[in-house]
């Protein structure tokens, strides 16, 4: 699955190509208009009857995965289904059908090309006797010939495809949305995050991650994120006690998932600054942070204990669609 090139909230995408809510994650998918339908075979009722099950399990409302399990089962169990009209030349086509069907987990169609030859994928798969083939149908049927033995199959076929692969747009749509949910927890719920530390992140989680469409990380890396504090001192000289100041949390680690009350999400290195006359200007301490946005500081300025609280106010001004993009790798 090759990357998009325009970087969309996933709601947008399904609302353009599946109209549904973000918010439901079902796969709820309307039933195709060949839904109940009789399977009928002349020349091949044991290809029909198998092609009916994986119609009938989905029409009856089966999971995808045990649709497509009736697939491939179709495939498997209707192997020598031209054994009696002669074979073909290449041999059975249905080990090249599973093959195909497994290494890239979707089913494809096939068709009669303009020899009357069982074709797909560029392969071909013609009779190996002609005549033993339309000998054999004149047998079923006196004015039939071998294209609608070959015709027959194809569609009992392309019948159990479609419905496998209909089955399979559930699984697709189904799995969009709850990315979809996750990947607009995760904007609305982490940490803010500067460009170096989007860019950081985005890095790490694309070496993690070989899907382009995967869950979004559990953690972020914190990497000198400015912030406010609103410290206090008890050393200090009156007036100063309760000041405003600028931090710096050097680096650090927040699991924005940790949802318990009592825990911190996060802790980092923090540094201070703030000109005092009583002791050292710049302190080093360590900042812990809950609910992803509120943090408690302390830092050490020669012999004061200082203590700080601030709010993420990154958050504020990051774009969502920056994060999004820096984070996947998908660009605009």
């Amino acid at each position: 699955m090759s990357r998009y090139c325009h970087v969309l909230p996933l709601a947008v995408f399904l609302a353009i190509f599946t109209n549904a809510s973000a918010a439901d994650t079902s796969a709820v998918i309307d039933k195709p208009q060949w839904c109940p339908a009789a399977i009928e075979g002349t020349f091949l009722p044991s290809v029909a009857a198998e092609a009916a099950n994986v119609v009938e399990a989905f029409c009856n409302g089966s999971q995808p995965s045990e649709v497509s399990t009736l697939f491939q089962r179709f495939i498997a169990n209707t192997s020598g289904w031209f054994d009696d009209f002669g074979g073909f030349n290449e041999g059975a086509m249905s080990p090249a059908l599973l093959k195909i069907t497994r290494d890239k987990n979707q089913s494809i169609s096939i068709a009669l090309n303009l020899r009357d030859n069982i074709a797909f994928e560029g392969k071909s798969y013609s009779p190996a006797s002609l005549i033993d083939c339309e000998t054999y149908a004149a047998t079923i049927d006196s004015d039939a010939s071998c294209f609608n033995v070959l015709n027959e199959y194809v569609s009992h076929y392309n019948d159990a495809q479609r419905t496998a692969a209909f089955a399979g747009r559930g699984e697709v749509v189904a799995s969009l949305k709850s990315l979809d949910v996750l990947w607009n927890d995760y904007l609305v719920r982490t940490k803010g995050q500067t460009p170096l530390e989007m860019t950081i992140n985005g890095r790490v989680f694309r070496k993690d991650e070989n899907a382009d469409f995967s869950n979004p990380p559990g953690w972020q890396q914190i990497v000198l994120h400015p912030t406010v504090l609103f410290q206090y001192a008890e050393d200090a000289r009156d007036g100063e006690r309760a000041t405003e100041t600028l931090g710096l949390e050097l680096f650090g680690i927040n699991y924005w998932k940790q949802d318990k009350w009592y825990l911190p999400t996060g802790v980092s290195l923090l540094a201070a600054y703030h000109d005092r006359t009583d002791f050292t200007d710049t302190g080093l301490g360590v900042a812990i942070h809950w609910k992803n946005k509120y943090t408690l500081g302390y830092t050490k300025h020669g012999s004061a204990d200082v203590f700080s609280i601030s709010m993420d106010l990154v958050k504020l001004v990051q774009s969502r669609e920056q994060t999004l993009s820096k984070i996947t790798g998908l660009t605009r």
